[in-house]
């Protein structure tokens, strides 16, 4: 009984990882850190680079924005077009460093021992079980932070934009009930245009 006890405990409690196993996936996961941020920061650069030109465009008027808000705004929106060779560079090296030193690496078994570890202690990139995943979020941030102010002056002028297209909205609706309201609108229409089309059969 107490042999059976001893092998059910022994297979439900699996080893802990050593040093070397440790090592190997936080190395591992520092560098797919920054090539994750590539793949999602370089399309969401792509995506906002255009509002985001058009929000520093807009906040920096200071005649209607004159606040300090609306020139740090600005700033996130020119801070694009003013260093897109920079922010070329930064994105290319977020694909390039980590692959070269993982290159490396490999010829000493880091990668390999990180996915057989991976695979035995059922290990994620971002799963709260692997080893330093909070220096692993810190290291995440710090390497998309060039790609927050771009973000930042996007969403500000689609706030913009969808501020001003419900004024827009209101202002027409305004309109519309001071002539009588929709069916006033569409029988005035319909008038007009049987008037307009009797006329053109009397002349001819």
């Amino acid at each position: 009984m107490s042999g059976a006890q001893q092998s059910t405990g022994g297979a439900a409690a699996p080893p802990s990882p050593g040093r070397a196993e440790l090592l190997a996936v936080i190395l591992y996961n520092f560098l797919c850190a920054p090539i994750c941020v590539g793949m999602f920061g370089a399309p969401i650069l792509y995506v906002c680079s255009f509002p985001a030109t058009i929000g520093g465009i807009i906040f920096g008027d200071r005649l209607h924005f004159p606040g300090w808000e609306s020139r740090i705004i600005a700033w996130c929106g020119e801070l694009l077009d003013r260093h897109i060779l920079w922010f070329v560079g930064y994105i290319g090296s977020l694909f390039l460093v980590p692959i070269a030193i993982g290159t490396l690496l490999r010829l000493f078994g880091l990668a390999r021992m990180a996915r057989e570890a991976e695979a035995k202690y059922g290990w994620t990139l971002f799963d709260g079980r692997s080893p330093g995943r909070v220096p692993l979020l810190i290291w995440t941030g710090i390497l998309a932070a060039p790609f927050v102010p771009t973000v930042v002056a996007a969403m500000a002028a689609c706030a913009i934009a969808a501020l001003a297209m419900t004024l827009i909205a209101l202002y027409g609706f305004v309109e519309i009930g001071r002539l009588g309201g929709f069916r006033y609108l569409i029988t005035r229409w319909a008038v007009r245009d049987g008037m307009r089309d009797a006329l053109k059969r009397r002349h001819r």
